[in-house]
């Protein structure tokens, strides 16, 4: 599905849970769209440990950064989106 059939398929889940009060899961492998729209999340970690909470808890506890940083892609949570560091950064 393309970037805007995703947004709008999105769009009318967020709009029918509200207005039906409807629960809606959504598995995803699209983590910066998942932080724009959820309500809670379920983070699954390597280790199998099942973490649930808010986008912006999960973001400022460390834990979408601890499980999708890699190489020089670093999550920002003040922003909520995955940045590239330069060569120079680079742990």
């Amino acid at each position: 599905m393309n970037v805007a059939r995703r947004g709008e398929l999105v769009d009318v889940l967020g709009r029918l849970a509200r207005e039906q009060n409807l629960a809606v899961v959504m598995s995803t492998h699209e983590l910066e769209l998942a932080l724009r729209v959820s309500d809670r999340m379920w983070l699954l970690e390597t280790d199998r440990t099942l973490t649930c909470d808010t986008p912006a808890a999960l973001a400022e506890s460390g834990f979408i950064g601890d499980a999708f940083d890699r190489g020089r892609m670093r999550f920002d949570p003040r922003r909520m989106v995955f940045d590239l560091e330069s060569e120079n950064n680079c742990v």
